[in-house]
């Protein structure tokens, strides 16, 4: 027993020992430098991929978006129209009505999301920089068309040189038993695709932009909106223009930014 506490004493004195912290030291300083090497890097990585899916949802969502807190649609007459548009901070607004439809091509048919909107819509984003085929012109000699994603293309085998056959659009009637092989239970319209764009899996599967008067009919929503999309004045703040515009509408209303509409 005491040559054992002699020997350690005798360690405990040495050089060696002081050695061998010094290893112990550097192990420990190396693991956290390490591991925060790690954290820095998985950090770096996620703030990269934020700030790509921002960018990606920018391209299709607006600076501002108002929508109703509860309930589908709200009127949209001169009186609310003139009070948004003279709000301080706001430049453009667009008209937006938005909703589930049936796709149809030939035989084939999908559920996508319809997006009637007012002309001024490719100054709200960028899409026109995201066209694979054609433009983005809702309207053609003033004939009505479409835009749609390149998912559905792929999946209902839309041609765009084909003028013989069209896109129809099917939405179910108001206050009315929707039965599904019966036409008369739906509105329809026929439309050609104007172009076909490219963003990301999201959209490219789901959406079709139409001219707003056309969803307007076909969804008998005359007169009302599901949403308008806001472009803030460049000399503005989107923070500020969004506080004026809760002061503008008051209750019942929801204004989001483009930071919160990614969390819709």
């Amino acid at each position: 027993m005491k040559l054992a506490f002699h020997i350690a004493l005798r360690y405990f004195l040495s050089r060696k020992k002081q050695k061998f912290i010094n290893y112990i030291s550097l192990i420990a300083m190396l693991t956290i430098a390490l591991g925060a090497a790690a954290m820095l890097i998985i950090m770096s990585a996620f703030n990269g991929l934020k700030h790509q899916i921002q960018g990606v949802h920018t391209v299709f969502d607006p600076e501002i978006r108002v929508e109703l807190i509860e309930g589908k649609s709200f009127l949209y007459d001169d009186s609310l129209k003139s009070r948004i548009e003279e709000t301080p901070g706001v430049s453009i607004v667009t008209e937006v009505i938005e909703d589930d439809a049936f796709l149809l091509y030939k035989r084939n048919q999908k559920l996508v999301k319809i997006k009637g909107v007012s002309e001024n819509y490719t100054e709200q984003n960028e899409i026109e920089h995201y066209l694979r085929n054609g433009n983005a012109n809702l309207f053609e000699q003033g004939v009505p068309q479409a835009l749609i994603g390149v998912g559905i293309q792929y999946e209902l085998g839309i041609s765009m040189g084909n003028q013989m056959e069209a896109i129809k659009v099917w939405y179910p009637k108001k206050n009315k038993k929707m039965i599904r092989s019966d036409e008369r239970s739906f509105n329809t319209l026929g439309v050609f695709p104007s172009g076909i764009f490219e963003i990301e899996r999201t959209y490219d599967e789901q959406y079709v932009f139409l001219p707003l008067h056309l969803v307007e009919d076909l969804t008998e929503n005359i007169g009302r909106r599901t949403a308008l999309e806001i472009k803030t004045k460049s000399d503005y703040g989107i923070e500020s223009t969004i506080e004026n515009l809760k002061s503008t509408l008051g209750v019942g209303y929801r204004v989001l930014g483009n930071e919160e509409q990614l969390h819709l």
